[in-house]
């Protein structure tokens, strides 16, 4: 787990929690009363929760109250209730005592629990669901913590995850820090002695791949049962051993990004480990919940905005398109959440739109040559698609700002798969019930003018954004051609310090990748946020279409881009 920060409000964690999405046995333990028990026994029909107790933790004393108020919440969703005391039957029968509890108490003096989640703190919340695996880890809210108490809570992270799986959801947010007071537990359960799919490989598939690997999105094949895994375990090896899938870019220790996509060395191991033992099957009893994933919208729009349909052909490679329609609002709305959702998924490369200017998009439908084919108001965009990227949702208590008739421009980049297709694209917005505490803006750290010599192997290019108010820094989305081989971009703070925030050695224009600080990265007023990429012009890059050319500043692949897209909020 990361290290404790004791001043902040818990930190919401990315997708490496330990144990997060695992398998989870039927363990036995003994109540206070010393009768033999199982993890099912107490469990509800949606799953169980354990909660970690420590009657002279001062986190665990405050939070005594709101545990017994979630006793009957969580049934009313399904699911039983366990305390845990990873000490002894003395201090849980002190606990009891002093709390009046009523609940089903377990005593962990084994560690056997604590071990088999790796549990971090007295405080700590765990949610198994009903196919046993770890669903959820952390704070039951954020209204107390070490050093701070808030009249009530911002963020009730155990309540919302168990509406997401009462309701068949992914888990919004999975994991979060567990500020308490800390235990000194063993490692966790080592390496199983058989890695099978129904046990361990479909929880990773499912965490991992299916987002993208599944009937209707843009990944060539379907990772959704046994049967689909053991056939491609020849390509599920080559992509672990060549580092190519899950794709992402970044390196070191930056971040660390909410939508991190890497494999742990764990999962790696239990991958290489099943395919090489004979890919078993096992226990289908064993199998996790199926994820529901939707056929339409990931969010609730209010708002819909259907574009033009676009043809695409069978073969060929394909300009960039452009199409233009208004946002129908009578009054300006904050958006929380926006999703593009194209109608061929298959054929989308990305997609990317702006709200631009009234002036521009009447010039651009009068066909005023003094627009057309001008570049769009870069600075101006509001939110890409890729294949296996979700919907953009602002961090609670953040929003943008959607103008009334608010003019888009989409950009659509499509690459033909061999059969001719026609896309239609909706954008819909999710709106905010009042005006957010922090609004949205994005802005680039770009250089547009530039010119890369012909057969240039590694020319660099930089760019400079200074902020001119104190703000929050919340993504980072690295773009170039066909050209551009690698982008680093750093945080040059008004002392002159300076601090990496993303490393990108390997740069793919296949994979448009907006990388999102797990905790908004807060930057004073003068700091630099400088943008540095690097491009081969040479007849060395496979991908290079006319290594004779001298490469300048456009906007389709032949061209080229430095630009560093990001989303942050000034501080007011």
């Amino acid at each position: 787990m990361p290290h404790m920060q004791v001043r902040t409000q818990p930190r919401v964690l990315g997708p490496h929690a330990p144990r997060v999405g695992k398998w989870v046995a039927d363990l036995r333990f003994r109540d206070v009363d010393g009768k033999a028990l199982k993890l099912s026994d107490v469990a509800g029909r949606n799953g169980l929760i354990l909660a970690m107790r420590d009657p002279d933790c001062p986190l665990s004393k405050r939070y005594t109250p709101r545990i017994k108020r979630l006793e009957s919440e969580a049934a009313a969703q399904g699911f039983g209730l366990l305390l845990v005391n990873p000490y002894d039957r003395e201090s849980a029968l002190r606990d009891i005592d002093l709390y009046a509890l009523d609940l089903p108490y377990a005593v962990d003096e084994n560690e056997e629990i604590a071990r088999a989640l790796s549990v971090n703190t007295t405080t700590e919340f765990f949610v198994i669901d009903a196919a046993q695996t770890l669903a959820y880890r952390g704070m039951i809210d954020d209204q107390y913590g070490l050093a701070f108490a808030k009249q009530k809570a911002s963020n009730t992270y155990l309540l919302d995850a168990l509406a997401d799986l009462s309701s068949g959801r992914n888990v919004a947010v999975p994991a979060t820090e567990a500020q308490g007071c800390l235990l000194s537990i063993g490692d966790g359960p080592s390496m199983p002695a058989k890695v099978t799919y129904q046990k361990h490989v479909s929880r990773i598939i499912q965490k991992r791949c299916q987002r993208c690997h599944r009937p209707g999105t843009a990944a060539p094949f379907s990772l959704m049962s046994y049967g689909d895994a053991r056939r491609r375990a020849p390509m599920i090896r080559l992509a672990l051993e060549e580092g190519f899938m899950p794709p992402w870019f970044s390196v070191g220790e930056t971040g660390p990004w909410s939508n991190d996509a890497r494999l742990t060395t764990e999962e790696k191991r239990d991958l290489l480990s099943w395919i090489a033992n004979g890919m078993p099957e096992g226990d289908p009893s064993h199998a996790p919940l199926p994820v529901n994933y939707p056929d339409g919208w990931a969010i609730e729009p209010d708002l819909i905005v259907e574009f033009p349909s676009n043809d695409v052909p069978a073969e060929g490679v394909l300009d960039y398109l452009y199409q233009y329609a208004t946002a129908d609002l009578r009054e300006e709305r904050w958006i929380k959440a926006v999703e593009i959702l194209p109608g061929a998924p298959q054929v989308v490369h990305h997609i990317l739109f702006w709200n631009e200017s009234p002036e521009y998009y009447e010039g651009w439908k009068k066909r005023d040559p003094a627009v057309v084919g001008k570049f769009e108001l870069i600075e101006r965009y509001f939110a890409m698609m890729v294949p296996g990227q979700e919907a953009t949702r602002f961090p609670k208590g953040y929003g943008r700002l959607l103008p009334a008739q608010a003019p888009l421009k989409v950009q659509f980049h499509y690459t033909p798969d061999g059969r001719a297709v026609t896309d239609q694209t909706r954008i819909g917005f999710e709106f905010s019930e009042k005006p957010p505490q922090r609004f949205v803006e994005s802005n680039v750290s770009a250089q547009f003018k530039f010119a890369i010599p012909p057969h240039a192997e590694n020319y660099e290019i930089s760019g400079d954004f200074t902020f001119p108010i104190n703000g929050t820094l919340l993504s980072l989305l690295p773009h170039g051609h066909l050209r551009a081989k690698s982008f680093r971009v750093d945080l040059v703070l008004p002392d002159g310090t300076e601090e990496l925030l993303l490393d990108v050695p390997q740069y793919d224009f296949n994979w448009q990748m907006n990388y999102v600080f797990e905790q908004p990265r807060e930057v004073p007023k003068g700091a630099v946020l400088r943008a540095t990429g690097w491009y081969d012009n040479s007849a060395d890059n496979p991908a290079n279409p006319d290594p004779e050319q001298t490469v300048r500043f456009g906007r389709q692949t032949t061209q080229e881009m430095m630009v560093i897209f990001f989303q942050w909020s000034p501080r007011m």
